[in-house]
């Protein structure tokens, strides 16, 4: 190994989700604390979008297999503000059309990744001292993504490099993919996930994977109570909007000024909150709408709040990190995981199913919740398990 250890990092990054972003800088700290003189290499989507992100000259961006291989394609996919194009036909009718597409990819391309085309990425690999594939939801049944994830996997196996996965939220999988997942794994050093889903998932696959808190709790620090109700609607739906309208319009919520946070810039989150935002103004609330286009502004917002209700889970985690009080409302399987690990796993509602009474009720519990919160010992937590990955690639300081 070079006298500086050449780290290749991969994740969710320059796809306009800011919350991932938090993943991205709590990795490279992870790496900076625990790796002696490392030269930092991340793969993005979007380049220029992370290098705002980062800020950070020593660290080099280069294009993902995901963006070469596909090209704006999975902007659509995400339909991403102000990155996604808008089309005469109805979504639904693109649905139709590129899912016929994607079926031709998904046959074709998930046995055959290896004819993927990416040389200047592939030197990149061949140039790096270790792979870390860190954390997200993106190695699941998304399936232009999926097959960028197994083409990286198999780069650095067939480079030879040593390879982590970690921080991941792994599937759901179709069943015809299965079987490709399973052999894109096989070489990979060690496998870490952050819920106990994928965790049973990677066991079926004969995978003995180990459990982790998400890497963005490394950095925990200590905020003011601030003055606003945080709310981060991601996909609320117009029943869920209602319940939530309801809550705040009664008892001592309706007094707090309000700030919708969009963590993820999509153009159906950016509707969402612009609806929910209409809705709430016109029962007199005051409303901030926060639509930013970097992780720091979006994060400053987050930590100005007295409490956030959110449905999107690195809104909870940024919250949670700070002292925030949290509500989740949203029950996938990576939320309930989360919210089992902060040990407060009653604070995670089915937003339809829960009546404005019960989700009124959930709020004044967490504003007066006295329990000693387990940040410090997750952050710690995500410390000594990316270490003991390290030591078994053996690369540590």
């Amino acid at each position: 190994m070079s006298s500086k250890c050449k780290i290749l990092l991969s994740g969710g990054w320059g796809y306009s989700n800011l919350g991932d972003d938090a993943i991205l800088v709590s990795s490279i700290r992870l790496i900076r604390d625990l790796i002696e003189n490392p030269e930092i290499t991340v793969i993005s989507f979007d380049p220029q979008q992370t290098e705002e992100t980062l800020c950070d000259s020593s660290i080099k961006i280069v294009r993902s297999a995901h963006r070469s291989g596909f090209g704006d394609f999975p902007y659509y996919e995400l339909n991403a503000y102000l990155k996604s194009p808008y089309l005469k036909f109805s979504r639904g009718v693109v649905r139709r059309i590129t899912s016929r597409v994607l079926g031709f990819i998904r046959s074709f391309y998930l046995s055959k990744f290896e004819s993927f085309q990416c040389e200047d990425l592939d030197e990149t690999f061949a140039q790096t001292d270790l792979f870390i594939m860190s954390g997200g939801g993106y190695f699941n049944s998304w399936k232009t993504m999926l097959a960028s994830r197994m083409w990286e996997l198999n780069a650095a196996c067939r480079n030879h490099k040593k390879t982590i996965v970690i921080g991941q939220t792994l599937g759901p999988f179709l069943p015809d993919q299965f079987d490709a997942v399973k052999f894109a794994l096989c070489d990979v050093d060690v496998i870490s996930v952050r819920d106990p889903q994928s965790v049973a998932d990677l066991q079926t696959m004969g995978y003995d994977a180990r459990l982790s808190p998400d890497l963005a709790l490394y950095d925990v620090s200590d905020v003011t109570a601030g003055l606003y109700a945080g709310i981060i609607p991601g996909g609320m739906t117009p029943k869920e909007i209602d319940n939530l309208v309801e809550v705040f319009k009664s008892g001592e919520l309706k007094d707090f000024p309000i700030k919708l946070i969009v963590t993820r810039l999509y153009r159906e989150d950016v509707r969402i909150v612009d609806r929910m935002k209409n809705r709430l103004e016109r029962e007199g609330f005051q409303i901030y709408l926060c639509v930013h286009d970097s992780y720091n502004t979006m994060l400053s917002d987050i930590l100005s709040c007295r409490f956030m209700v959110s449905r999107n889970l690195h809104g909870l985690i940024l919250a949670y990190r700070a002292g925030v009080p949290i509500l989740c409302v949203n029950n996938e399987r990576k939320f309930i995981g989360f919210m089992e690990q902060i040990k407060r796993p009653e604070f995670c509602l089915n937003l339809a199913e829960s009546t404005p009474e019960e989700i009124s009720e959930r709020i004044n519990e967490i504003l007066a919740d006295s329990r000693e919160s387990v940040k410090q010992e997750l952050s710690e937590q995500v410390f000594d398990h990316f270490q003991q990955c390290l030591k078994i690639v053996n690369v540590l300081k």
